[in-house]
């Protein structure tokens, strides 16, 4: 909105337009534009030019759960602190378990492009803004830093529509830890550098980069920035990639790891924490991998004795993890049974039932699609391609979506 002065002048100026004679002569007319082009420039001047927006710091409170916002700019991000100026000249340290997120302020354009673009689902051009952003020498070293995390993360999430990206985001990553070894982000890009290996084909390698992340909790504690919940859920993201190169012996250990350590680590949560909600989910998967263990090795109908036993244990008191997981277990083992009738009917419910659930939603979603080619129904060639572009458009940065990608290239 233009500054009331701004207003003012620009009236003035059509004021005395109109009051000129219609035949003045070009000297006249031109000095009367100058002289009213003169104050409006000089008003325009006067208007305060719009301050750079602050970082702002989201601080959740360990005892209470309450949220607080600090303003200011962030001039260290780091695993252990994040120091934040404030406009009154002083300057906070504050301890980086317990920012929960920072709203960058004083950005270059090209991170706020990047910004628009991925919240739009564009993600190939969310990463090339991004990339911008972490190259420009303009931007502040931390804006760089969540820059080139970001860029990642977006190639991550476009690699379904092109498989190279989840090689140029493994880069990406691995530039970040290069440049950032000490980012408060370092645990975030260690999982987002497994994720992607995975996704490119080598399951082995991620298992091994979960793992390492897993590696940070000893005990109830962990190494300092290390969350214990990104730690806990490292380990059982590292056993699911072990069970998909099929070395169930290692996977078995680190599911035997994980019910050891988390039993005391939910005892010692409040009831209502997010943690202890956390914590009680990898444990509910983490008790039922005998049976994914079964199927990685070929062992169809253990897997599915095994699955329709804890089928017939479910009671109302059973979480929705547990109950998610047993279908989608069950369904996998009648899949491999070749009885895809039944197995679909079970994707379905874990399709449309579990909610949050990327990985799982994307995995039924992918063997509904199998199953209809199977079941070589008259409308079955047609229904699995939605289900396959509904993987590829929706989850593009889970296991199921190169799968699904080729599975549909296919038809």
């Amino acid at each position: 909105m233009a500054a009331p002065r701004t207003m003012h002048l620009t009236s003035k100026l059509r004021s005395w337009l109109g009051r000129a004679p219609l035949m003045a002569t070009g000297m006249a007319a031109s000095a009367l534009v100058l002289l009213a082009a003169s104050e409006l420039t000089a008003a325009t001047a006067a208007v305060p030019q719009e301050r750079s927006r602050p970082d702002q710091v989201h601080i959740r409170n360990q005892r209470t759960g309450r949220t607080s916002i600090i303003s200011g700019t962030v001039t260290a991000n780091r695993l252990d602190d994040v120091l934040v100026s404030i406009a009154r000249g002083g300057e906070n340290k504050l301890g980086s378990d317990g920012v929960e997120r920072i709203l960058w302020g004083e950005v270059p354009p090209s991170f706020r492009d990047g910004r628009t673009y991925f919240e739009r689902g564009d993600w190939a051009s969310a990463a090339q803004e991004f990339r911008l952003a972490a190259g420009d020498a303009s931007a502040r070293e931390v804006v760089q830093a969540v820059a080139r995390l970001r860029a990642a993360q977006s190639l991550l999430r476009s690699g379904a529509q092109d498989p190279a990206h989840f090689t140029e985001a493994v880069a990406e990553v691995r530039t970040f830890l290069a440049d950032y070894p000490n980012n408060r982000d370092v645990p975030v890009a260690r999982m987002t550098e497994a994720r992607a290996l995975l996704l490119s084909g080598k399951p082995d390698e991620a298992g091994a980069a979960y793992r390492a992340v897993f590696s940070e909790l000893s005990g109830d504690s962990t190494t300092e920035g290390y969350a214990p919940g990104t730690c806990m859920q490292a380990g059982m993201l590292a056993a699911r990639c072990m069970l998909h190169a099929q070395d169930t012996l290692a996977a078995r250990e680190i599911l035997t790891s994980i019910t050891t350590a988390v039993g005391p680590m939910i005892e010692a949560q409040d009831e209502n924490s997010s943690l202890r909600a956390q914590l009680t989910r990898i444990r509910d998967e983490a008790l039922l991998g005998g049976g994914f263990a079964e199927l990685a090795a070929g062992n169809s109908k253990e897997a599915l004795t095994y699955f329709r036993g804890e089928q017939t244990r479910l009671d109302s008191s059973a979480s929705q993890t547990r109950r998610m997981v047993v279908l989608l277990g069950l369904a996998e083992a009648l899949f491999a049974e070749g009885q895809f009738l039944e197995a679909e009917y079970l994707f379905a419910n874990v399709s449309a039932l579990d909610h949050g659930a990327a990985d799982r939603v994307s995995q039924a979603q992918l063997r509904m699609a199998q199953c209809e080619l199977e079941l070589k129904h008259s409308d079955s060639r047609e229904r699995a391609r939605t289900l396959l572009k509904s993987v590829i458009d929706n989850h593009g940065d889970t296991p199921s979506a190169p799968v699904a990608r080729d599975v549909l290239a296919s038809l």
